[in-house]
């Protein structure tokens, strides 16, 4: 017998409905993480998906692996040394403002911390970049423009990072999937139904009582308070609280000899 699965999604249409076998329901409280929600058109069907088959995997690939090694090694960077910060996202209502990622940046560097920052193929998400430049003299790895990376190569340099930091994007989400702790910064999205899955993980968030509102900015207005206001403390304080928990390399002590 062949199964078609859904979501039983009230607006829809009869005709829609009835062109499956099953529909799954919705949670009553409307708040579920995403990947959950996709499970459950499985449990619909009673297959019971274990927690090692709700991970999420990415493999970049030997070939965005080995070009991002050799990047890495190009500009002095080692493995496993450096903290990958995607400030920008092609939904500018998503964006923390310039001059916090600024700020970020300079208190991470004044740790020790290297900085390596990317960027979309957006014009707008460049155009950020280079106004962080502007507003910073803590040294960061600039990979956007030319040194711009693909998908998979994007991934591949997350994978190398010791912790990634972002906004609600989908750099966000390849993170989690290589599992490289993830610091997110979540303004009218939901961070329930959307934030980092099944890794080590802090979710930053604004205190305003309209939020997650799922609008596209303040009144459609395209700019989130929820995010303009979100200071650089408690994303710096995420950041250290993830890097504590970080393995220690260990120390070899040689002998007399």
């Amino acid at each position: 017998m062949r199964y078609a699965v859904a979501h039983n999604f009230s607006r829809k249409a009869n005709l829609w409905k009835k062109s499956f076998t099953h529909l799954a329901p919705l949670p009553g409280n409307g708040r579920r993480h995403t990947v959950e929600l996709n499970l459950d058109t499985l449990r619909r069907l009673g297959i019971q998906p274990g927690d090692d088959e709700r991970r999420l995997v990415f493999v970049p690939g030997k070939e965005a692996e080995r070009s991002v090694d050799e990047l890495l090694v190009a500009h002095g960077l080692a493995s496993k040394k450096f903290i990958h910060f995607q400030p920008g996202s092609r939904w500018l209502f998503k964006c923390w403002p310039a001059e916090r990622a600024a700020g970020l940046i300079g208190a991470l560097s004044r740790r020790g911390e290297s900085m390596v920052l990317t960027a979309g193929p957006d014009e707008r998400e460049r155009a950020m970049i280079a106004e962080i430049r502007d507003r910073t003299e803590a040294p960061f790895v600039d990979f956007s423009g030319k040194s711009m990376l693909n998908f998979k190569q994007l991934a591949a340099l997350t994978a190398r990072a010791k912790l990634f930091i972002g906004v609600d994007s989908a750099p966000m989400h390849m993170a989690a999937a290589v599992q490289t702790p993830t610091v997110a910064l979540f303004g009218p999205s939901g961070e329930l139904e959307w934030g980092p899955w099944n890794v080590a993980q802090r979710v930053v968030t604004s205190a305003h009582a309209c939020r997650p509102c799922g609008l596209d900015g303040c009144g459609g207005g395209k700019v989130s308070e929820c995010l303009t206001t979100l200071a650089v403390d408690p994303v710096h304080a995420a950041a250290r609280e993830l890097l504590a928990q970080l393995p220690r390399p260990s120390v070899v002590k040689s002998g007399a000899g």
